[in-house]
């Protein structure tokens, strides 16, 4: 893990990202998302908050972004091709479970 870090920190251009992607379960990866983003959460003090809310800014845009990659993929669930239609009802499945889990802690 060291070295695949260390990795993106000083070769980042020339790091391929698939090879990373084998390498790298989703929890590390979710690790290296943390550290790219840094910090979300406020503390009470001015200066800390607002880069925190910087982290905060950038971390909904990249989730946009993946919820828009994953919904994109949903409309695959009617097609014939097994493997496509497997993607597209995972994906489908992924975002009622997401909907359903929102719906449930805002109560």
């Amino acid at each position: 893990m060291k070295i695949i870090l260390d990795k993106l920190k000083y070769n980042s251009i020339f790091v391929n990202i698939n090879l990373l992607n084998k390498l790298m379960n989703s929890d590390e990866i979710i690790k290296v998302i943390d550290k790219l983003v840094g910090g979300i959460e406020p503390q009470g003090e001015t200066n800390i908050d607002n880069e925190r809310f910087e982290n905060l800014k950038t971390l909904t845009e990249v989730l946009e972004h993946y919820h828009q990659k994953v919904y994109d993929v949903s409309y695959y669930k009617k097609r014939q091709e097994y493997s496509v239609k497997r993607a597209g009802e995972f994906a489908d499945k992924f975002i009622t479970d997401s909907v359903e889990w929102f719906d449930m802690i805002r109560k």
